[in-house]
């Protein structure tokens, strides 16, 4: 019998209400502006200094000013990587080549070096175009995907409500126009799912001439479905960074979610199937754990026993 002709198990079912919700969800027609009202929301909000975009640049710019070594890490792990990079000189020209990139990075770290030890003006300061290369790598996106990110316990607590609706055999509720901030989200996070979010794509723009480093990357979402990893959606996300420069400009931080893409049906074999998966890796933890404890418990009793 194939597996779209079987009928679900309980827990199987439990994750296949889950899976469907979050492709319902994402194939809202609001859901792209609600993600964004989200995303600047969570971003934006700062403990220390209160709800602003400013504060939010002013402390990323903070971590960057203390960051010397995110240097070394844009020009060699991030450029070894399949991402891509445009440099942007102050007269306008503009590069694509790694190679001539780090030439031009590593030249000004050695004209530096040559400063500090005396042989020219002292640096004493983190300059705008020292900040925009330690911020051209994926801690950019850092703050953004973790705004991106909620709990599986709403996806559960969905499936809960819409089992007991079915219990007392109520009346759909009437869909709302606003989505529900607690179950918004691009990522959802948990044990049941095993959800993960991976930046399959990046370009980031290095512009010496405006002063600021900008990226647009594409996201997928993926749950493991035997020993792969199935993609549930993707996302393209811009991300803006410009450092403040003391009175000249106040720093400006800026993400957007331009697309996202749902790439499964709620009723799709596949989801079927993942859901099938999942509650097998689920089974074999439960199993896993019950084994773990009953040796704990055996030992415990042998020392009793002595």
């Amino acid at each position: 019998t194939s597996l779209i002709s079987q009928r679900l198990t309980p827990s199987q079912e439990y994750i296949h209400q889950m899976l469907s919700k979050y492709m319902s969800t994402i194939k809202r027609k609001d859901f792209l502006t609600q993600l964004n009202h989200i995303l600047d929301s969570r971003v934006s909000s700062s403990p220390s200094l209160g709800n602003s975009s400013t504060a939010a640049a002013d402390d990323l710019q903070s971590y960057y000013t203390e960051r010397p070594d995110l240097r070394k890490y844009t020009l060699g792990v991030e450029m070894d990587r399949a991402l891509d990079y445009t440099l942007i000189l102050k007269d306008g020209q503009s590069i694509s080549d790694k190679d001539a990139i780090r030439t031009y990075f590593y030249h000004r770290e050695e004209e530096e070096n040559l400063a500090r030890h005396g042989g020219g003006t002292s640096v004493t300061e983190v300059d705008t175009k020292e900040l925009l290369i330690r911020a051209a790598n994926q801690s950019l996106l850092a703050d953004a995907l973790v705004a991106l990110t909620g709990s599986e316990d709403a996806l559960l607590q969905q499936h809960q409500q819409q089992q007991h609706q079915h219990q007392q055999k109520l009346q759909p509720c009437i869909q709302k126009n606003d989505i529900d901030t607690e179950e918004l989200g691009l990522i959802f996070c948990g044990p049941i799912l095993s959800m993960a979010s991976t930046v399959e794509k990046c370009h980031f723009t290095i512009d010496l001439q405006r002063g600021r480093v900008e990226s647009v990357c594409i996201i997928a979402v993926t749950v493991p479905i035997e020993k792969k990893r199935l993609v549930l959606s993707r996302a393209i996300m811009a991300a803006h960074f410009a450092p403040g420069e003391s009175r000249k400009r106040r720093s400006e931080l800026r993400y957007a979610i331009q697309f996202v893409k749902a790439h499964h049906f709620r009723l799709s074999k596949t989801l079927r199937n993942a859901a099938i998966s999942l509650a097998k890796d689920q089974e074999k933890m439960s199993l896993q754990t019950s084994r773990d404890d009953e040796r704990v418990g055996g030992k415990n009793d042998e020392k009793l026993s002595q």
